[in-house]
């Protein structure tokens, strides 16, 4: 069971989902539901955004956006869902493809 706790982050609403063992995760769903912060045994686990600020920049390096895939891409290919993804069949090839937004 989760606990689900909404408070304000900036002009949006912030919502953390906390397990029975304190492990949690906090999203802002009006604002892209990027994962902005997530916690394993108490560590946080990503450098995510702490302010609303930083969430409106968009700061490179922070929150774990995976859309539409994860970082790298070795040879243009990822599995998911049990199913191997060519993305060269959709974007022109390098050996390797970075997310970019």
């Amino acid at each position: 069971m989760f606990k689900h706790e909404v408070e304000s982050f900036g002009s949006f609403e912030k919502h953390t989902f906390t397990n029975g063992t304190g492990d949690s995760f906090s999203v802002v769903p009006d604002f892209g539901a990027n994962v902005i912060d997530l916690r394993l045994s108490d560590q946080s686990i990503i450098e995510g955004y702490t302010n609303f600020e930083e969430l409106r920049a968009m700061a490179w390096g922070k929150s774990i956006l995976l859309a539409p895939f994860p970082n790298r891409l070795r040879d243009g290919k990822y599995s998911f869902d049990g199913k191997t993804i060519n993305s060269t069949s959709i974007m022109p090839k390098p050996a390797t493809l970075f997310t970019a937004f």
